[in-house]
């Protein structure tokens, strides 16, 4: 399913399924199951998966969001009808067997929501990262939960109630930091937990129970051991996916993700690849000849050079405040190119940041020279915010003791790659990972690198072996076979190892310093050209419709007389977008400060 609502309060009912039917981007196709009784209310709106429709009997109602692939039964119902509890019905008997552990019986971003209507209790159990993130109001009387910030803000009556800390924190790192949220008193579940709710009495009791943590412990003897059961597992998550299906869809572009999904996906099965790129520059070249050495169907779409410009208003609900809406890729494209037709559609999201040490610590000339051997350093602090100018020093403050706190929890957990798990743990602190809240309300995505068998391995693996790509080598080295002399954009052989393409780097490296030197502006990468987008006179022209609202942060007093297009042209590009995104949602969302 797409999203579920929940309050204590069963006369709410009639007040939770409009929100949830708002934040899609045509809402009158939504269609949105309704439960109550003594218990409180829930909604649940219908998602793209088939088989995980909403369940009810006598005893339980039991939602499950997302469209996890089970491991203790086949996935047939993949194939079946949309509407269809078969999956969902799997799910709550297995969980009454009592032997259900949701570390290993399912893989893959989910929600599992049970209410047992005659006890009063409640059970939510967040995935392994929390890709999918669940938040919670809750005082003495009040409890109210769901998967969308927004609506959760405004059925509890909270969405006036923004919080400072949390705005300027989104403004400067695209993210606010776990557990916060834009909102006070609302905040983010715990990933792979428990949360056990009892609402029998007049006060709620809350319990949670961890059920699994990304504890450095290596079960694996060295780097191949590791690898091997990188790929086996990822060929048996694909497979109980496209057991029975004939055709399948996957997102395609000059890297080296899409490729390795490509090479494991079955070859019986017909492949339609998909791109959206602004013109046919080099990415989409590239592409076209992956897509033909995996004998897959290749399909495109142009997109308008503003198109990130034009998506702002439905990305930014779609996805809801603290969450940067520029990762919304699929979004008005996924349905003209008819990838949504499609019983999966699989992606190559997050692999750089579980299996490559993309947010790890390394040496300063890495930063700059990426194609030089990168070496590991055990960094035990955090960057935290300089004041941009115009916050007040209190809110930045309080920014610095949130990220600092934080930090501190990943470093009880990790000792080696608290570094790295900071921006990893939960999955939250990824400034992509809209990518997955908008995919998987518009269509059955599956990320093959969001998957149980990727979470796991990245967790007990040393981030050693993940730099220079060389776990990745290794584990998907055969499934590049068939591009082995197509290169990746940035002028390596994915095929070959690392220290083979510090070599074929180099003369694209020299490359693209020169066209900037020279002033070639040409676009060729797979997303938009951002400085281009940014000043564009119609970007310029919606910052300015939103400036006045800068007003409702909490900015320095000496700024409330400036005009506020010095505060906005003081920003670098990311806060820039940031600062717009911020500026639109106060506008629209009812949110008065």
């Amino acid at each position: 399913m797409t999203d579920f609502l929940f309050t204590r309060d069963k006369k709410s009912l009639p007040l939770l399924v409009q929100p949830l039917k708002d934040l899609m981007p045509e809402p009158e196709t939504v269609i949105v199951k309704e439960y109550s009784g003594n218990w409180g209310a829930l909604a649940v709106s219908l998602g793209p998966y088939n088989g995980f429709a909403p369940y009810e009997n006598d005893t339980y109602v039991c939602a499950v969001i997302g469209g996890p692939v089970l491991y203790w039964q086949d996935n047939d119902f993949l194939t079946g009808l949309q509407q269809s509890t078969i999956a969902t019905k799997a799910i709550l008997k297995h969980w009454q067997s009592g032997i259900a552990d949701w570390s290993e019986d399912l893989s893959g971003p989910f929600t599992i929501f049970i209410v047992n209507k005659k006890s009063g209790e409640l059970f939510c159990y967040t995935d392994l990262m929390m890709f999918i993130p669940v938040y919670q109001y809750i005082d003495d009387t009040k409890l109210c939960l769901g998967t969308h910030v927004d609506a959760v803000a405004k059925i509890s009556g909270k969405n006036n109630n923004i919080d400072d800390a949390s705005i300027a924190d989104f403004i400067l790192h695209g993210v606010v930091t776990y557990p916060y949220t834009i909102y006070t008193h609302l905040f983010q579940l715990a990933p792979a937990t428990e949360h056990n709710y009892s609402i029998k009495n007049s006060k709620n009791i809350n319990q949670r129970n961890s059920y699994w943590e990304p504890l450095e412990v290596n079960p694996y003897k060295n780097i191949d051991d590791a690898a091997i059961a990188l790929r086996v597992g990822l060929t048996n998550y694909i497979e109980r996916i496209t057991d029975n299906m004939t055709e399948v869809g996957q997102f395609l572009s000059a890297g080296e993700d899409s490729r390795s999904i490509a090479g494991l996906l079955p070859s019986h099965l017909k492949r339609h690849a998909y791109i959206f790129v602004d013109s046919k520059n080099r990415e989409f070249k590239l592409a076209k000849r992956v897509a033909n050495a995996y004998d897959c169907e290749f399909h495109y779409i142009l997109r308008d050079p503003m198109h990130y410009l034009y998506i702002l208003p439905d990305a930014s609900k779609l996805i809801g405040g603290g969450q940067q809406y520029t990762h919304a890729h699929t979004l008005n494209l996924v349905k003209e190119c008819g990838a949504n037709k499609h019983l999966a559609v699989f992606g190559g999201f997050i692999s750089d940041s579980l299996l490559k040490g993309v947010n790890t610590k390394k040496n300063k000339i890495n930063e700059k020279i990426l194609f030089l051997p990168e070496f590991f350093i055990n960094h035990r602090e955090i960057e935290v915010p300089d004041n941009i100018g115009f916050f007040n020093n209190e809110v930045i403050d309080e920014v610095i003791q949130r990220r600092l706190a934080h930090f501190e929890y990943i470093k009880g957990l990790r000792k080696e790659s608290s570094y790295e798990w900071f921006y990893t743990w939960p999955i939250s602190m990824k400034v992509n990972l809209p990518n997955i809240s908008v995919n998987r309300r518009l269509f059955p995505s599956y990320e093959v690198f969001a998957s149980k068998e990727v979470v796991k391995v990245s967790a007990t693996v040393p981030i050693q072996w993940k730099l220079n790509r060389r776990l990745f080598h290794k584990a998907f080295n055969s499934s590049l076979k068939a591009s082995k002399w197509i290169p990746h954009s940035d002028g390596r052989l994915p095929y070959y190892p690392w220290h083979y393409n510090s070599f074929l780097q180099l003369p694209a490296w020299f490359k693209r310093r020169f066209d900037n030197f020279s002033g070639n502006k040409d676009h060729n990468g797979s997303w938009s050209n951002w400085e281009s987008v940014v000043k564009d006179n119609e970007w310029i022209d919606m910052v300015n419709s939103y400036l006045s609202n800068i007003g409702k942060i909490n900015i320095k007093e000496e700024y409330l007389n400036k005009e506020y297009i010095s505060i906005y042209n003081s920003l670098d590009r990311n806060r820039k977008i940031n600062l717009l995104q911020t500026l639109f949602l106060i506008d629209k969302l009812d949110i008065k400060i």
